[in-house]
């Protein structure tokens, strides 16, 4: 006979070799930082304006001139046409400039009136500084004058010296102001210049022995003073 089979005998598993084990799901990667944003460009620097290029470039012009006219005196007959040559080159130069400046004078002019009235009088200056000073100032007023208005130039004498103001009846400065206006790069808000006009007569009323001074003027505006020594 055929034994039969236990129908009692152990259960055949039907579970994996992974059977009683608790599956864990992977997290998913972080994602990855993104890349840093390029670096603005650098910052450009303001334009120079004409009048202000025309500014900075008179200065040196005239002490070329001053020390070639010297070394024409000094050199032998045979260089000395060829000194003469250079100082009338910075002649010329200079009568670009001038015409550069007015041309720009007349595009600037805004229906603003220029009242002048200056006692002929002799002062200690370096030749040409006088002019430079007075067109730094003026241009400087005609920058801030509303229109119908009138910048007013006028001379006072006080203990061997003259005063040269030039008024503006334009926002003026405050009173933290008044001393910092000449700096260097120094500009009001609502100014479309370098802030150099004012450095540049300062310095060359430095070297003309005077000096710069900027007070509040009435009822509203800038007295711009150039201080020279008389002689």
């Amino acid at each position: 006979m055929m034994a039969s089979a236990d129908r009692n005998g152990p259960a055949a598993s039907l579970a994996g070799p992974g059977a009683g084990r608790r599956r864990t799901r992977s997290r998913p990667a972080a994602p990855a930082d993104p890349p840093p944003l390029p670096a603005p460009p650098p910052e450009r620097p303001a334009a120079l304006s004409p009048i202000d290029v025309v500014h900075q470039i008179r200065a040196p012009l005239t002490a070329l001139r001053l020390r070639l006219e010297t070394l024409e005196l000094m050199v032998d007959p045979q260089a000395r046409d060829i000194v003469h040559a250079a100082v009338l080159e910075t002649v010329r130069l200079g009568g670009m400039l001038r015409g550069i400046l007015d041309d720009e004078r007349g595009r600037r002019r805004r229906e603003v009136t220029l009242a002048a009235r200056v006692s002929p009088c002799v002062v200690a200056a370096v030749p040409g500084a006088v002019e430079q000073i007075l067109g730094i100032l003026i241009d400087n007023a005609l920058r801030f004058a509303p229109r119908a208005s009138s910048v007013r130039v006028c001379s006072t004498r006080a203990a061997g010296r003259l005063d040269l103001h030039v008024v503006d009846a334009g926002p003026g400065m405050a009173g933290a102001d008044l001393a910092r206006g000449p700096e260097r790069f120094r500009r009001g808000p609502d100014s479309d210049g370098t802030g150099l006009g004012l450095a540049i007569a300062r310095d060359l009323l430095a070297a003309c022995g005077g000096e710069l001074m900027l007070r509040a003027a009435v009822p509203t505006g800038l007295d711009a003073v150039a201080v020279l020594r008389l002689r």
